[in-house]
Formats: structure tokens, sequence, C-alpha cells
């Protein structure tokens, strides 16, 4: 559609509703606005245009206090680094290190902050060269992809950009995209709701934050807009911008309750505890607490989408509940992408009302009640888990290269038998008595996941430790290596066993494997007759060689 063409449709269209919009930007959009009147006139929209002044994006945020329907904001690489501005000129000579980047990225974070505009359009222009060092372009641009990838509703790609234009008079678009870019810009306002999912569902453990807080403890999590915190950072800004909009976030994490408030009373996170619809953390099943979630809600399980870095939980979720979206979170930058659009496509919002905005607050101003889910069945995901092509290499570490099992002794807290930290000299003293230190190594389809699982025998069959890293839970992996330990040893096994504030994984194990125990002494026959069909889910070695063989 030309500008007549645009012109004639506005001043011939008989109305039916008004509406008002408001622009906020860094450049010069004069030449689009009839575009977009035109656009809203094929609705019988009355479209009144309001936008910033010319190089005033920073201030107006801030200062522009007029009402509109609808605030819009549109954003170019140079809005963030300023530098690749073509209208500088390149600015000053700069060195484009990871501390200048993240720099500029925190105060870019601050700015689109200032304000809680509706919709985000981020225009993916190219931009100035202003490096040539092949290490900082390459840092750079891996900056510029992060930016690419943020809590965007659109982008727009870099042929409706026009360099000629952007020059002459700061507009930036070419003339022939005008009519496309004004139907992108008013998407929001102008199309109809499609059907929406209503309700998020996330993990915490490297999902909301990275790290494991049971194991790794409060100070190693890491939600910051920097390093390997960084995805999780924009997984948050994301959330919360769905949470402002009306969808209802809530957690189903594999932890401890009090450990979780903790780490949301002490740490300031861009999502916050009172963001929650509810809060889940325990280490019942996660099935069980989203059917709970959806009769909380009252709402159907066709509206969640759940969200958790584990492959087990996700097929867990996915083969019991199929009504609920499962989408894994990813483990690195480029598939960090695919995912944020797996997210944006589950949702399409327009205009959020006040409703809207205080969804989560009515929730929570509900009583909050309990159900009892122990009558939940248990969920078999064995034909999954062998899938997994799962193998584990068991070895006796009793004289060397013990460095790692003592570690995962002393740092392990939720499958830990009792929660004791053993010294250097307490484990050699074990060890000259005739004592033995058996661990194993684990590797499945996606890789080695190296030594997670170590325990500690003294002579007479006492076991002083048993811990395994939570990398691995819910894979049957310590019922098959206790096979393969009562397979190796003749030893009649005690468990020195002690609950503890965190161990309730290990509880769980132990309340399994109960009725083995005689006497307080493990039932070979008894135990291998329970547990010994674990073994076809995955390869085994028994043999414990030492390591190094």
């Amino acid at each position: 559609m030309r500008y007549l063409e645009a012109s004639r449709l506005v001043q011939n269209t008989n109305f039916k509703k008004f509406k008002s919009i408001k622009i906020f930007t860094s450049s010069e959009l004069q030449q689009i606005e009839i575009h977009l009147r035109a656009e809203a006139a094929i609705k019988k929209i009355k479209l009144d245009i309001t936008t910033n002044l010319f190089g005033t994006l920073n201030q107006s945020l801030i200062q522009d206090d007029r009402k509109s329907d609808f605030e819009l904001l549109v954003l170019f690489p140079w809005d963030v680094f300023p530098e690749l501005d073509w209208r500088t000129g390149g600015g000053d000579t700069l060195s484009w290190t990871k501390e200048v980047l993240d720099n500029k990225l925190q105060q870019f974070h601050r700015m689109v902050s200032i304000r809680e505009v509706d919709f985000i359009v981020y225009c993916d222009a190219p931009y100035l060269p202003t490096t040539f060092n092949k290490e900082e372009e390459k840092l750079l641009n891996h900056s510029i992809n992060m930016i690419r990838n943020q809590v965007f509703d659109i982008t727009l790609a870099s042929d409706v950009f026009s360099l000629k234009n952007y020059l002459k008079t700061g507009f930036p678009f070419e003339a022939k995209k005008l009519e496309l870019i004004a139907k992108s810009i008013l998407k929001p306002l102008l199309e109809p709701p499609k059907l929406s999912k209503k309700v998020i569902i996330t993990d915490l453990d490297n999902t909301f934050w990275k790290g494991v807080l049971g194991e790794d403890g409060l100070d190693s999590i890491d939600a910051s807009p920097k390093d390997s915190g960084y995805i999780h950072f924009i997984y948050q800004k994301l959330i919360k911008k769905l949470k402002n909009k009306g969808i209802l976030i809530a957690v189903v994490s594999k932890n401890d309750i009090d450990l979780v408030e903790k780490a949301f009373d002490q740490r300031n996170f861009e999502f916050e505890k009172n963001d929650f619809v509810k809060i889940y953390a325990s280490y019942d099943p996660k099935v069980a607490h989203i059917i709970e979630l959806s009769e909380y809600l009252n709402l159907p399980l066709e509206s969640f989408v759940f969200i958790d870095d584990s492959e087990v939980e996700i097929t867990q979720v996915a083969k019991t509940l199929p009504e609920v979206t499962c989408l894994k979170f990813p483990g690195d930058e480029q598939d960090f992408i695919t995912f944020l659009a797996e997210v944006s496509n589950c949702f399409e919002i327009n205009e959020a009302t006040l409703e809207d905005r205080n969804r989560t607050e009515m929730y929570n101003m509900r009583e909050n009640f309990q159900k009892n889910i122990s009558n939940i069945p248990p969920i078999d995901i064995d034909d999954f888990l062998h899938s997994l092509n799962m193998k584990i290499v068991c070895f006796n570490k009793s004289e060397r290269d013990f460095t790692r099992a003592l570690q995962l002794i002393n740092k392990t807290n939720q499958f830990n038998m009792n929660g004791l930290r053993i010294s250097d000299a307490e484990f050699h003293e074990i060890i000259l008595s005739g004592g033995m230190l058996l661990t194993a190594e684990v590797s499945d389809n996606s890789g080695t996941h190296g030594e997670v699982i170590a325990m500690l025998i003294r002579a007479d069959g006492e076991i002083v430790s048993l811990v395994m890293s939570c990398r691995v839970f819910d894979r049957k992996l310590e019922f098959v290596f206790l096979l393969s330990v009562l397979k190796y040893s003749t030893l009649n096994f005690r468990f020195q066993f002690q609950k503890t504030d965190r161990n309730d994984p290990f509880c769980r194990f132990y309340f399994a494997i109960s009725d083995c125990l005689q006497n307080g002494i493990l039932n070979r026959e008894l135990y291998r007759n329970k547990f010994e069909r674990f073994e076809r889910l995955m390869e085994c070695n028994h043999s414990f060689k030492n390591y190094g063989e």
C-alpha cells in the first residue's frame, strides 16, 4: 500500500472504535505513521499516534506521562551499543572486551526496565563495523546474538532497514517495507487473540538459576546478566514479562522448601518469590504437584507449560500428562534461541488488563490449601530409562585417585546417607584398617556424567557413607550400584543411616530397601529378588576394577 492509498483509506473509513498508541524509539518514525493508521482503519479503528522526539528515547521513557491504550518500544542494535550507530560514525575508538560488553548490556537492561511497555519490537538492522580484531568481533557478535534473543515480542528482519534513509533523515526503514512493518508493529493491537497457554510451571535448579541449590549452596547459584548465569537472567525476564501480562507462573522443584525460601529471601532475582502463584519444593513426583496445581487454580492441564532441564522429568510429565506442553530448558546459548521461540509460541497476548496484571496476586489472596497426593500411583518410565543407554563402570578407589569421591561425600546433601563429612585422616584410617572406597562413573546418550556415586565401607561391612550426585536422580542407578557391590563383596552390609534436614532423596531409597534389612543387615537374596529387574535398564560393569586398569 503506497502513501496516497493509505491516506485515502484513512480519510474514507467509517470508524467504529478509537485507540491510542504511544511509540518510544531512538529513530525518526513519522513516515510510517500513515501506514499504521491505514492498518488500523482496515479494522475500523481510528488510531491516535504519539512518538517521542528524535534522539530523546531515554528521557521520554522516564518522563512521558501522557496516557494511551498501548505503548510500544522500537529498538535497534545501537540502542544497546551506541558505538554501532551509523549516524555517529562509530564514536570514540573502543576495545570490545567482555567487561565493556557486559557493562553496556547491563545499562541496556536498566534502560528497558524503566517503563513496563506493552510490546517491544527489535529491528535486527546491520550495524557499523567498529573493530578489526577477530576476537573482539567474536565477542561483539556473541553479545548481539544475546540481544537478538532477548524478551522481544517481534524481531524485524535486517532487510527492512535502509541505510540511505537513516543517514539522510534518521528514518530507519525501507519505503517498500512500510506496510509489512506496520502490520508487524500493530499485530498485538489489531489481531484477535488465539488460544493461549495460561500457566508456566518452572523448575529451579539449572533452569530458573544456574546451579543446584541443595548441592552447590546458596552462594553458588547464579542468574546474573553475565557468564553462565546470563540465559537464566533472560529466562527470568521472560517469565516476569509474561506474569505482568496475566500468565501464572509456578515452581515445581525437587528441593527443600526452606532452602528455596532462603534463596529468594537473600538473593535479588529479576523474578521474585511473590511473583509466583505457587511454589512446590519437595521430593514428591512432579506429576503429582502439577495435578494439584491444576485443581488449585481450577484450570485445565491443556493450559499448562512445564519447563525443566531434566530429560527424565520432562518424559515423566509428558508420558503421564500428555495434555501438558513440556519444554526442556537448554544447556547452552545456541539451543536457548530455539527454546525462547518455543516458549513465545505458547502465548498470544494482546492488551493486558488490570485484572490480567493482578491475576497472580488475586490467586495468592485465596486460601492456600494442600491436597494429599500419597494415593497417586508411581510412574513407570522403565522404557525411557532403557532408551538412555546408560552405562555404569564401577571402581575400587581405596588406594588411589580418591579425591573426587571424597569431594562428593563432603559436598552432597540430598542423596546422602547421614550427612557425615569425612576428613582425609578419617578416610585413611578406615582404608588402612581394611575398609574400601567404591565408586561408579555413569554415561548415557548425552555423554559422560563422571563419578557420581561413592560408598565408603569399614572392614566389618558398616557403610560409613553412601552418596550420589543429584545429576543422576530418578534413574534407578543407586539400586543397580548396590547390586554390583553385593556381587563384588561378601561382607554383611549395615547402613549407618541418619535422617538429616536435607537428605529426603536418600530417605526414599532407604525406605524402598528397608524390607530387605534384617537386624540391620542387608539380606542379599531379598534385595536381589526385589531389585534385580533394574539391571536390564542399563549396562553395568560389576568388576570394581582399580582405577587406571
